[in-house]
């Protein structure tokens, strides 16, 4: 069976969409939100994940937003950074 070529501009659209939605993420926290949305077990290996789940997972992504943890991860980190600036 061989695989849809075009799938490849597709998700990449997506995944563009969803990055720009979220530009102060790094590209593999990017990628790891989507792996946590298409995996139950974050361990999981994605070599076997289909475009498909990945798409749909994308998606619902840029339909339901990422959440209020990445905020506060997001908060976190610039906290951080002020501090650092702060240092002698």
């Amino acid at each position: 069976m061989a695989r849809d070529p075009d799938r490849i501009a597709v998700i990449c659209g997506k995944l563009a969409r969803l990055w720009t939605k979220y530009p102060d993420m790094r590209f593999f926290q990017m990628i790891e939100e989507i792996h946590g949305g298409v995996c139950d077990n974050v361990n999981q290996d994605p070599f076997h994940i289909e475009d498909g789940l990945v798409l749909k997972t994308i998606q619902t992504l840029l339909t339901n937003g990422i959440g209020e943890c990445k905020v506060s991860i997001k908060v976190a980190e610039l906290a951080t950074k002020i501090e650092e600036t702060k240092k002698p």
